[in-house]
């Protein structure tokens, strides 16, 4: 073959492989830094992040010192980036040791479901057991603020979680017998709009949050995610895992949606391994990732999936850049994700729209 013949067949080659290239990209999900979009207020939020509207998010900011308390809550809205103040400030207990006296405090401001109230607990705290004395109601515009008592209990027990009501006529408790949190006995109590407790059940597992359809949910063996009614103890449904996954993946993390239709998963997916793939590192003196991140949203029966977006895992020495799911906003349409910059570095919040 002549000179000229192999150089056309060379051209024809390349105009190939980059034309394939360039499909291929362009068919292929984008980077989930190109479809969520970084919160910096967010940033190093001491606890969960709640959603007080469709478009306002309440968090704490972590404190100054390893011991010291959130310094402050706030409201931030998503679509003009504006910050504002609860209408009642949380008066946080002390954290560490203390030699004072009793302390009382208002802390965990919760919105409702229907976005109308806030629900703070209230207590005294001192060396020793925490007291639970009642909860503050206040309006989210802070034109109304209702204090209510809670009830004596034989033993003292310590506030785990709370979850409202969806239709926002009262909250449950999970409560425990002592601050061990893994080797107490737990309970799950309700209450009513004006504090009145109105059932008590000893339970074996500890929800992580409740659904649209008043059933909360937990993690069970092997991470199955298991829905269960409140009112009846045991009866919990296991959501199946029968959906399309990844070559070779495994599930880094997920979340349900609140009306329990649709999960949002991220897995971790091993790449096929380049041939001499040390040789070509150290030719072009960088490391191609052994491993890489997907997005997926998938029904909840796993009909319908697709994948919104990939991410590389890498391979540097402070570490990989973790994502973990935080939260799915009450209509759908949005989910919070959280990335840790390195082993020791800072939690950035992303918003992807879906």
């Amino acid at each position: 073959m002549n000179t000229r013949k192999k150089l056309l067949l060379s051209a024809l080659g390349f105009v190939a492989a980059t034309t394939a290239l360039a499909l291929w990209q362009q068919a292929a999900p984008p980077k989930i830094e190109q479809v969520a979009h970084r919160i910096p207020a967010l940033e190093n939020c001491a606890q969960e992040i709640h959603w007080l509207s469709s478009d306002e998010l309440l968090f704490e900011r972590e404190g100054t010192t390893h011991h010291s308390p959130p310094e402050h809550a706030q409201i931030l809205n998503l679509k003009t980036g504006q910050l504002r103040s609860l209408p009642v400030p949380p008066n946080l207990r002390s954290y560490g040791f203390t030699l004072t006296r009793e302390q009382p405090y208002r802390e965990n401001p919760l919105p409702s479901p229907d976005g109308k109230w806030l629900l703070y607990e209230e207590g005294v705290y001192a060396e020793g057991p925490n007291r639970r004395t009642g909860w503050l109601l206040v309006r989210s515009d802070g034109s109304e603020q209702r204090k209510l008592s809670v009830p004596i209990t034989e033993k003292e027990r310590y506030t785990r979680k709370t979850f409202w009501l969806p239709d926002s006529s009262g909250w449950y408790l999970m409560v425990g017998s002592s601050a061990d949190y893994a080797n107490d006995e737990n309970w799950l109590e309700k209450y009513d709009f004006s504090g009145k407790r109105v059932s008590s059940r000893r339970i074996d597992w500890k929800p992580e949050r409740i659904l649209a359809d008043g059933r909360l949910s937990y993690k069970g063996f092997l991470d199955a995610i298991l829905l269960c009614n409140p009112d009846s103890f045991g009866a919990c449904e296991e959501l199946p895992d029968r959906y399309e996954h990844p070559v070779n993946s495994s599930i880094n993390d997920e979340t349900l949606s609140y009306d329990a239709k649709s999960r949002f998963v991220i897995f971790t997916v091993t790449n096929k391994p380049i041939p001499e793939q040390d040789f070509w590192e150290a030719l072009f003196h960088r490391h191609f990732p052994r491993a890489h991140r997907e997005f997926w949203l998938i029904s909840r029966e796993g009909k319908q999936s697709r994948c919104l977006a990939t991410d590389d895992v890498s391979n540097i020495p402070d570490g990989d850049h973790s994502w973990e799911v935080l939260s799915w906003s009450p209509d759908g349409k949005r989910v919070l994700l959280s990335r840790q910059r390195g082993l020791l570095g800072a939690h950035e919040v992303y918003a992807i729209d879906l």
